[in-house]
């Protein structure tokens, strides 16, 4: 057996390594900026007593709501308070629409989770202050919520 011949499954499986890491490094960066915070509800369900609070170091451009499959209402309330020293300077309640009638996500879907973004438009609170954002539905505890995201201007956390 010749040299050449030996060393085929070896060049095989670096370029198997390398294309396998070139496709991993894409896929990487094709995932959009890093979220400022990432708050996950406990047991799958948002409760209105554990609210999702950021100390502002920059300043929160959007908010993304992950939703499962099994979310039972249309649209979604939230309320978002601005803090500083404990009083609150801002208090705003957003409502979004993720169903449409037809039963169809108005979001992003991607395999049985579907992204809900929209602007925040608070204003820019000072570096310090609190971004408190509380689920505002009717259930005091709010299932088929799998994660909520504060997004920033730059991506950068």
């Amino acid at each position: 057996m010749n040299k050449q011949h030996m060393n085929r499954p070896l060049l095989k499986r670096a370029y198997q390594l390398i294309h396998f890491c070139v496709v991993g490094l894409f896929l990487q960066g094709c995932g959009g900026p890093a979220p400022l915070i990432r708050f996950i509800p406990g047991e799958g369900c948002w409760s209105r007593e554990v609210p999702m609070q950021y100390e502002v170091e920059e300043a929160p451009v959007s908010l993304s709501v992950l939703f499962e499959d099994d979310y039972d209402f249309s649209n979604l309330y939230l309320r978002v308070q601005v803090k500083e020293n404990e009083e609150v300077i801002a208090d705003t309640v957003f409502s979004q629409v993720v169903v449409d009638p037809y039963g169809e996500w108005v979001c992003e879907s991607n395999g049985g989770i579907h992204t809900c973004s929209f602007p925040l438009n608070i204003g820019s609170p000072a570096a310090g202050s609190q971004l408190v954002v509380h689920q505002y539905m009717r259930p005091d505890k709010l299932c088929g919520i799998k994660e909520v995201q504060v997004q920033g201007a730059s991506g950068n956390e």
